[in-house]
């Protein structure tokens, strides 16, 4: 994540920001990815509307069980994902969001790695304006 958010208050408080962003580290811990767990967060104002996390469908066998192709291989981070069974964080918050009536227009998300070209496009179809993640783990 860019510096100038994770920078502290004067009284050593983090900023919210910063408080967002520590929030997806822990909800990317509950991911079902053998290569990489990720979290995410919508907030809309102040509030936090939505999260989640990348996996199956709930009750699916999932990637930690060894039914994902893609978690199985060497494949290159970032390169198409047509074989990966999860549906991932970005997607799985707007779907939560959705399937709670609450609206995400002109809302952030914090994402505790760089969003895929597709999760991207959703992204910017549902009218996040804001989209924050720490660029250091971008392989």
């Amino acid at each position: 994540m860019p510096e100038k958010y994770l920078n502290h208050r004067p009284d050593g408080r983090p900023t919210r920001d910063a408080a967002y962003f520590a929030m997806t580290q822990t909800l990317a811990a509950i991911g079902d990815c053998r290569r990489r767990r990720i979290g995410a967060l919508i907030v809309s104002g102040d509030d936090p509307i939505s999260w989640g996390v990348n996996g199956t469908t709930p009750g699916a066998p999932g990637c930690i069980e060894g039914k994902c192709e893609r978690g199985t291989s060497d494949v290159a981070p970032y390169s198409p994902y047509t074989n990966c069974i999860a549906i991932h964080a970005e997607d799985n918050a707007l779907r939560r969001a959705e399937r709670l009536g609450r609206d995400v227009r002109g809302a952030t998300m914090y994402v505790s790695a760089k969003p895929c070209a597709d999760c991207a496009a959703l992204i910017e179809k549902a009218g996040i304006w804001r989209v924050l993640f720490d660029p250091s783990l971008i392989p």
